[in-house]
């Protein structure tokens, strides 16, 4: 569950920092460009008109929407013959005081269910509220998530936190939430510590731990105000800015909240050598794997030692394409399970330097990858006659 939405209708609204809480809410024609900002933020939900089709849900989430929003008058049976499940659908029924009845007569398994109620602070305190949202879930189930948007006035991180506790959800542009996004955050997590510090685990965007670290209110609120690694240094007791003095600082893409509210995890962008004090990637120890080998290419292009086959790759892009297509080809060929994967790490390496070369993360291509895996609409992915 999140926290917070905010909802954003033309291209000024939607800002980097906008996904970093919780999911972004746009117009159907915002939806690509919302996307390629922060793109390992938070979803972006669409929101579509009441005389939207299935055509352009489908539009809608081809171009990137993790969900989208339609009119209560939809015609929800058409999706399953495009293919769309419900879960990536959500409707808005009214509001919450005389669309009770709507929300009940819901299909089963909904990503979302949008009301309008008065005004957040008495939504918070609400019975009504409280019974909506019940009914949602006894109708759709207990995936489907409720969220309010509000006639008026601003959201109080009180009003936010008291919403959270019993499962719904605000929509609200950014600058309704009063006292800042970051308090509306730090009241909906817990500590069980004397100190009231939450425990923030740090990861960078392919979701490798880089170490574990303290929030505060405070700290929250600077990393939230200028996207960096900002937490709480119990030794100094007061602001840490992960980097100020050292260089190795993080630009922050994401905060999400565990399943129990009493941890946080900060997805960063790390900068050289890395988060631990010791001058490693990970308070862990060295890395592996394909983050460990990306981590050395990009160390490799910034300095490789003249006359090293790096250097040699990286500086002849016809030896480079070369190898990549006699690495495919040695793949293709290649029966055995453990030369088949030998052959793959091979190729694989390869294609790591010229992404490297071209100044692409490996969570760039990851982000290629989960994209293309949410699409509705599919090529046919047929071989090029070149290569029959």
């Amino acid at each position: 569950m999140i926290i917070s939405l905010y909802y954003g209708t033309t291209t000024t609204e939607v800002s980097e920092t906008s996904r970093v809480v919780g999911p972004v809410v746009v117009a159907a024609d915002q939806i690509r460009r919302a996307v390629a900002v922060n793109r390992f933020g938070h979803a972006v939900w669409g929101w579509l008109g009441d005389g939207a089709t299935v055509a352009d849900v489908v539009d809608g989430l081809d171009a990137g929407a993790g969900l989208v929003v339609v009119g209560r008058t939809f015609d929800l049976a058409g999706l399953a013959g495009a293919g769309v499940g419900l879960w990536r659908v959500g409707v808005r029924v009214g509001s919450v005081d005389a669309d009770v009845a709507a929300a009940a007569a819901l299909p089963g398994g909904l990503g979302l269910v949008v009301a309008e109620y008065a005004s957040a602070e008495a939504a918070g305190f609400s019975p009504m509220v409280a019974g909506f949202a019940d009914e949602v879930r006894g109708a759709c189930g207990a995936g489907t998530r409720t969220a309010l948007v509000f006639g008026s006035g601003p959201v109080s991180a009180t009003a936010v936190r008291n919403l959270d506790a019993r499962g719904i959800d605000v929509l609200a542009p950014a600058s309704d939430f009063a006292g800042g996004v970051a308090a509306s955050v730090a009241q909906c997590v817990r500590s069980d510590r004397a100190d009231g510090l939450v425990a923030t685990v740090v990861a960078d965007a392919g979701g490798v731990c880089l170490g574990l670290a303290y929030s505060s209110p405070a700290s929250l609120a600077y990393a939230l105000a200028h996207r960096v690694g900002a937490f709480h240094s119990r030794s100094r007791g007061g602001l840490w800015v992960k980097g100020a003095t050292s260089g190795a600082t993080q630009r922050l893409l994401r905060v999400d909240r565990d399943c129990d509210n009493d941890t946080l995890r900060f997805t960063v962008v790390q900068e050289h050598p890395g988060f631990c004090h010791n001058n490693t990637r990970t308070c862990f120890g060295p890395d592996n794997g394909i983050t460990a080998l990306y981590a050395t290419l990009k160390q490799r292009k910034l300095g490789a030692p003249p006359g090293s086959y790096s250097a040699r790759l990286f500086n002849d892009q016809s030896l480079l394409h070369a190898k990549i297509r006699e690495e495919a080809q040695e793949l293709c060929d290649a029966n055995e399970k453990d030369h088949v994967a030998a052959e793959a790490a091979d190729l694989l390496y390869f294609a790591l330097v010229k992404c490297v070369a071209s100044g692409i993360d490996l969570a760039d291509v990851e982000a290629h990858l989960d994209a293309r895996a949410s699409k509705i609409s599919r090529r046919p992915g047929n071989a090029k006659p070149a290569f029959l």
